[in-house]
């Protein structure tokens, strides 16, 4: 019972949604007619325009027809990347009929409450009750499946945001070492503005301008150089566009805040000048 259930609300049990139609039923049995569940992408390619539920095809030759009862939304087999292709869905018991095609393994997935680790001897030991002959291997939970699917995008991901928090840095740096250079070079300048009177703030905004300055012209640049590289790195994106309006203007923040820090030690520096 068990298992049969798990056959049958599979497409449920993963997140598939059946647009139209309906999935498989207990009722789908060898014996039963031979009916078959098929993706959206198929539907549109095979009926453009029409209803596929109710359809009716064959895998070619003298194969036997089999009936689409529901249309499944479209899935990625091959990870976040994948474009969708055309699906079938075949019940497990009439595969051998319309498929051509009997599995020799099978994959069960199944939902529980808890911690799915606790579940692992249960579910052997169902399986077993049916059949001792049948192993059962490779038990993973489905973020350990996605985790390794996603593996290698990742570690591109972890690896480029390494080098930018390296970037930031070394423009942190940067933007310091030539605010407060320029510093030096004025003190006198500066020196004479604060004995003529010139007030604290506007010695203050005059050095913070100079940072302030450097950092919106190299944000310009970055932001016209950004769109461009975006575009090259757009097989590694998913679910971002190659402009991604809110990610930009976070950055901008953010280099904006750095600059400011940077910016203002050399600054806080200047109204120390005799």
């Amino acid at each position: 019972g068990l298992i049969s259930e798990i056959l049958c609300t599979g497409h449920d049990a993963i997140g598939i949604p059946i647009i139209a139609g309906r999935g498989f039923t207990a009722s789908d049995a060898a014996n039963a007619p031979l009916v078959a569940v098929v993706s959206k992408t198929f539907a549109r390619l095979a009926w453009p325009g029409k209803n596929a539920v109710g359809q009716r095809f064959r895998l070619g030759g003298d194969s036997p027809l089999m009936t689409v009862v529901g249309i499944a939304g479209d899935i990625q087999m091959r990870g976040f990347g994948d474009i969708p292709e055309p699906t079938m869905f075949f019940p497990h018991a009439q595969s051998g009929k319309s498929a051509y095609f009997t599995p020799r393994s099978m994959a069960i997935l199944v939902r529980v409450g808890g911690d799915p680790s606790a579940f692992a001897p249960s579910l052997r030991n169902v399986v077993h009750s049916l059949d001792r002959n049948i192993p059962v291997s490779e038990m993973r939970t489905l973020d350990q499946v996605v985790g390794t699917s996603v593996s290698n995008r990742r570690f591109n991901t972890a690896l480029l945001a390494g080098f930018a928090a390296l970037a930031l840095l070394l423009a942190g740096i940067g933007t310091y070492g030539v605010i407060s250079y320029g510093v030096t070079q004025r003190s006198f300048e500066i020196g004479v503005r604060m004995a003529l009177g010139a007030e604290n703030r506007s010695v203050l905004a005059l050095v913070m301008s100079e940072g302030m300055r450097l950092t919106f012209v190299g944000l310009a640049i970055g932001l016209v150089v950004s769109a461009g590289v975006g575009r090259t790195i757009r097989s590694m994106l998913v679910g971002v566009p190659p402009v991604d309006a809110p990610s930009l203007v976070l950055t901008a923040v953010l280099l904006v805040f750095v600059a400011t820090v940077a910016s203002a030690l050399p600054a806080r520096r200047a109204l120390r000048v005799s």
